[in-house]
C-alpha cells in the first residue's frame, strides 16, 4: 500500500510497501511527472511510512534498510541491498533524495536542524 505523498514543485512522490506503479518496477517509493510514473532511483528495501519535502529533497522514514546505488561504469541501477550511502554512511531508517543529486543519502541527525522539528516527519 502507499504509506505517504508529497510533492516537489510539479512531481508528485508516493511511498509506502509497493514493488510497482503503473507496471513499472519501484520498490517502496516512485515518482509522478509529466511523462508518467517512474522509479526514484532504483528505490529502497522496507517500508516507507513518512514523506516530507526539504530544500529541494524528498526526506524518507521509516523501516529503511537499504538503498540503491548508480554504477557509473554499467550505467545501471544496482538492486536497493546497500547498506551505506555513496558516502559509507549507515541507512538507519531515514534517508533523503535531492533531485540535483541523483543519489540516495542517509541522514544523520545530530539535532533537529538537518529536517526541522521532528513533528514534521509525522504522518
Amino acid at each position: 500500500p502507499v504509506n505517504a505523498i508529497a510533492r516537489i514543485n510539479t512531481v508528485i512522490y508516493a511511498a509506502g510497501s509497493f514493488t510497482h506503479a503503473d507496471g513499472l518496477p519501484v520498490n517502496g517509493i516512485a515518482k509522478l511527472a509529466s511523462d508518467g510514473w517512474s522509479q526514484v532511483g532504483s528505490g529502497l528495501s522496507g517500508t516507507v511510512f513518512t514523506l516530507q519535502p526539504l530544500s529541494g529533497c524528498i526526506y524518507v522514514g521509516g523501516d529503511i534498510t537499504g538503498v540503491g546505488h548508480y554504477d557509473s561504469t554499467t550505467r545501471e541501477w544496482s538492486a536497493p541491498e546497500r547498506t551505506v550511502d555513496v558516502f559509507g554512511q549507515a541507512i538507519n531508517n531515514l534517508v533523503r533524495w535531492c533531485v540535483d543529486d541523483f543519489a540516495w543519502e542517509a541522514v544523520r541527525m545530530l539535532d533537529d536542524s538537518a529536517i526541522g522539528s521532528p513533528l514534521a516527519m509525522t504522518t
